[in-house]
């Protein structure tokens, strides 16, 4: 009777050690990426020293039940436990001897060794350990312990859904470190009083069970069946990251609902297995499709067929769930798999390929190797070869239809009846038709699929192509406009034009409203130094006075090897003013600038996708104003697909008493070689109104800053919602 009164002790140090757990990862990767900028690299690190940590609790948990007797398990426990308040409240230790420019995620190891690795190491032991320590009493289901995976998997949710929609916009990180400390110390109480009555009540019990442990190729299958999804995770986390922006939210949608997986097929009647099993070569199919494109739905649909694809993986884990005496082995080989996938995509997959395509080959590895096939060559080769050869000869169809009826006919029929998609669909039939029962043709097929991905078919010819932690980076000519592009990800951060006397304008976003800027300054203030920050293809250095000082802060070293390279861009090249580029992020640079330095600052890091919250904060706003002349003026260009910045440069401007006037530059007509102009929203602020008295107004000038809201983001405070469009 006494056991049974234990069993909701159990369940809640578990509830509460999984809601510590998956709280600190999106808070202190909210933390530490004012010191890494914005990219979505910094999560996928995060993610990987995590996971390394949760490998080392597993094995820590796995080797102490094995080797130590309970009594000696629940000193050693007991202790390293106490240790973790060493590290409270957290803090992020930032003097490290690394250079974060030229090693990042070496850097950043370091400084969450320091910040964070104890507690996060004896929270991730709290699952295994106390399974393990109630198998050994006589509750009725000591036998099955796995019961209390639940409640970590409902704590770790809740942690994860709760930070975006409840912990970050309520409260500040101060507020979120100090009340993480408290729950740590209550934590800390339950597993000192968990283990006393585990010391009482277990005294008869041996530690190693005489078993024979699982074979090799079992524990094997449960890592296998632990990286795909681990992959898939990160994959698609940086898929929508690299898309919309590097925010918390989006971190956490593909976490939550990896934790949602096992929720669904850790209950009694494994909810979701089955009809993933049934539809897996649709998800599969659909969930490659549409990785051709980028827009909210796709993003929607991709996580959908995501949730679908690691239920049947994990399905499969629970399917070959040992009994309790090997539950340490079980989830041991979880987190290597887990950690394999983190070191596959955060390590391995950015050295191996030029572009993001580790989540692509991880769906294909998916379809080869879920289900394994009798090893027959001869059979399986018949069969994976005659739907590839039809599979190819559709997507060839285009070459022969113009050898039968004419060039231009296949160009009429995409822009009549959209023949590509229908080449598509026919395609999609077609495996499902010929690839039923053949996970490697089926695998070879999706391959086929991702041709116009991996390969880039489109009419862009790629001239560059490289990645690094800041993501993939291309330069491409594009003969529509007759230009040549770059892009980081899925944005175009500048182009130029290879046609004279074309070439020297200032192109997409920085022609009108930027123009407009320059032209319309006091001539005291034109005249001082510049400051940039975001060098894209280094456009806005075109507007620098001849020997004027120009000072570009870039976080990116590939940004500044493609602008500073003629054969793709000349701007700088043929830049009149003296520049100096400084490497680096560029609220930790400006730091350094001289006070009332520049007379105009271009903040030119807020038109990516993957936003940098960190630099549009009011402490950020600080720096920069004591760098500003007293009448200079900050031109920050705020053109996002998503986000809605005004309400915050309003409040920022408002809070240290600056004027501020804000441009949106609409073009109507489509670009082309002639114009390659683009839609851009700038914002000026200025201490002194009467330096932006010039700015031509009008219904489509300049007018004052007024939204309907206004939100102040600090670094203490920052909440994406208030700002999605």
């Amino acid at each position: 009777m006494f056991v049974k009164t234990l069993k909701p002790f159990y369940i809640t140090t578990i509830f509460i050690s999984a809601l510590l757990l998956f709280m600190v990862q999106p808070m202190i990767a909210k933390i530490i990426l004012p010191e890494l900028g914005g990219s979505p690299a910094v999560w996928q690190t995060v993610m990987l020293f995590f996971q390394l940590l949760l490998l080392g609790g597993y094995g820590y948990v796995h080797f102490t039940t094995q080797k130590l007797s309970v009594k000696s398990q629940i000193i050693t426990h007991r202790i390293i436990a106490g240790l973790g308040f060493i590290f409270l409240p957290l803090s992020l230790y930032t003097d490290v001897n690394i250079d974060r420019n030229i090693y990042p995620v070496l850097w950043l190891f370091e400084s969450l060794l320091y910040s964070i690795s104890l507690p996060f190491f004896i929270l991730s032991t709290t699952a295994p350990i106390l399974q393990r320590w109630f198998s050994l009493g006589n509750d009725p289901d000591a036998k099955n312990p796995y019961f209390l995976y639940s409640a970590s998997n409902a704590g770790s949710l809740i942690a994860l859904l709760s930070y975006p929609v409840l912990i970050e916009p309520m409260l500040s990180v101060s507020e979120q470190r100090m009340i993480w400390s408290i729950l740590y110390i209550v934590f800390f109480g339950m597993i000192f009083f968990i283990s006393t009555k585990v010391n009482n009540n277990t005294t008869n019990h041996i530690t190693v069970e005489q078993s024979v442990p699982p074979l090799w190729k079992t524990q094997l299958t449960w890592g296998f069946l632990s990286f795909i999804p681990s992959s898939l995770m990160l994959g698609i986390t940086t898929f929508i990251t690299t898309d919309v922006a590097a925010i918390p939210l989006l971190w956490i949608l593909p976490f939550a609902l990896y934790l949602v997986s096992f929720i669904f097929v850790f209950s009694p009647k494994m909810v979701g297995y089955n009809l993933s099993k049934k539809l897996f070569p649709f998800i599969l199919l659909t969930a490659v499709f549409l990785t051709m494109f980028t827009n909210i739905w796709t993003i929607i649909i991709s996580m959908i067929c995501f949730f679908l694809i690691i239920i049947r993986f994990h399905g499969e884990l629970v399917i070959r769930k040992p009994k309790s005496e090997h539950l340490t082995y079980f989830y041991l080989w979880m987190s290597v798999g887990g950690a394999l996938g983190g070191i596959f995509n955060a390590v391995i997959a950015p050295v191996l390929f030029t572009s993001a395509i580790e989540y692509h080959l991880i769906l294909i590895l998916s379809a080869v190797l879920i289900s394994p096939i009798t090893f027959k060559p001869v059979g399986v080769f018949i069969k994976s070869l005659v739907p590839v050869i039809i599979i190819a000869l559709l997507y060839t169809s285009s070459f022969w239809i113009d050898k039968i009826f004419g060039v231009g006919v296949v160009e009429y029929l995409d822009k009549t009846y959209n023949y590509f998609f229908m080449r598509i669909i026919i395609t999609l039939g077609l495996i499902l038709i010929l690839m039923r029962k053949n996970s490697v043709g089926f695998g070879i097929c999706l391959v086929i699929l991702l041709i116009p991905i991996l390969f880039n078919i489109n009419k862009a010819e790629i001239l560059f192509q490289d990645r690094n932690f800041f993501g993939v980076s291309r330069v491409m000519y594009d003969n529509n406009y007759q230009a040549n592009i770059y892009k980081h990800g899925t944005t175009n951060h500048g182009m130029q034009s290879v046609l004279e006397p074309d070439r020297l304008k200032p192109q997409t976003y920085y022609s009108t409203p930027l123009e407009e800027i320059f032209n319309n300054m006091a001539s005291d203030i034109r005249k001082k130094p510049i400051a940039i920050t975001g060098l894209g293809v280094g456009t806005s250095a075109y507007y620098a006075l001849d020997k004027q000082k120009i000072d570009i802060y870039e976080i990116d070293p590939i940004v500044i090897s493609v602008a500073q390279n003629p054969k793709y861009f000349t701007y700088l090249r043929d830049c009149k003013g003296d520049k100096n580029i400084i490497l680096g992020d560029a609220r930790l640079n400006l730091v350094k600038a001289p006070k009332n330095y520049y007379g105009i600052m271009l903040m030119d890091a807020y038109s990516s996708d993957s936003l940098p919250v960190h630099l549009l904060t009011k402490q950020a706003l600080d720096i920069y104003k004591n760098t500003l002349d007293k009448d200079g003026v900050i031109a920050f260009h705020i053109t996002n697909r998503h986000l809605n910045l005004e309400p915050v440069l309003y409040a920022l401007a408002k809070d240290i008493n600056m004027t501020g006037y804000i441009r949106e530059n609409a073009v109507a007509t489509d670009m082309n070689k002639d114009n390659l102009k683009a839609t851009s929203t700038w914002v000026v602020l200025s201490n002194n109104p009467d330096t932006l008295k010039n700015l031509p107004e009008g219904e489509n000038g300049w007018r004052e800053l007024s939204p309907k809201k206004s939100i102040l983001w600090t670094d203490d405070y920052s909440s994406i919602f208030a700002v999605l469009k």
